[in-house]
């Protein structure tokens, strides 16, 4: 018995040291360098990191695309502000919406495809519950390339800034046609947005986290806290 647990002690040693020899992949050590926290292996294709923001927990995981408009991987970032939750802004690039608008008129059309399918997915339901709120105060740029739709008109223009609207062009800067999603809903923040298969993009990766960071800490400050 006592041989079995010296050599147990020495496999857990023998697995701290290969794990501490393990190579490091460049989101991992960018990570540790920005003080959060990363879960995951030497690849890059699936990972979790995580942080704060105000106090409130944050987190962005890479994976296999979930949604059916996400072509090879995706990050999915979420913080649990805990906020009232009736506030219901989503922000997503034109190109995303009018597909879903073009999806959700077809299952409304075509009878045997809404006998087939007679749901809607969740996305194509948001676009048909929250309408857009035209934002003129902000950059034509901004306006040009993405859609603000919410419950309440005040509700958006009070959280979206210019700063933001800027923070969420430059994380698109160079793939304005690829899905992106920024959402304040039930309380919680949530990001969205396609990844090429083989990148390890850290200006993608930092950037959508400082569009989250700051869109956290715009709503903490507009909206009351439950």
């Amino acid at each position: 018995m006592l041989n079995l647990l010296a050599n147990l002690q020495k496999a857990k040693k023998w697995l701290a040291k290969l794990i501490k020899t393990l190579p490091e992949n460049n989101i991992a050590i960018w990570a540790r360098t920005q003080g959060l926290v990363y879960a995951g292996t030497a690849e890059i294709d699936k990972f979790v990191i995580s942080g704060t923001v105000d106090n409130k927990p944050w987190t962005v995981e890479r994976r296999a695309g979930s949604r059916p408009f996400i072509e090879g991987d995706e990050l999915t970032l979420r913080a649990v502000l805990d906020v009232l939750t009736t506030p219901a802004i989503i922000i997503m690039n034109r190109p995303l919406k009018n597909a879903l608008e073009e999806q959700a008129y077809n299952v409304y059309t075509d009878s045997v495809q809404t006998f087939i399918a007679p749901g809607l997915t969740q996305e194509m339901r948001w676009i048909a519950l929250y309408p857009e709120r035209f934002q003129p105060r902000l950059s034509q740029d901004f306006r040009d390339n993405f859609a603000v739709l919410a419950n309440d008109t005040s509700h958006a223009s009070s959280w979206l800034s210019q700063d933001l609207a800027d923070l969420i062009c430059n994380c698109q800067l160079n793939q304005v046609a690829a899905p992106f999603i920024l959402m304040l809903l039930r309380g919680k923040m949530y990001i969205q947005l396609q990844i090429s298969t083989t990148s390890d993009d850290l200006n993608l990766l930092g950037n959508s986290i400082k569009v989250l960071q700051f869109a956290s800490v715009s709503a903490l400050k507009q909206f009351p806290r439950i």
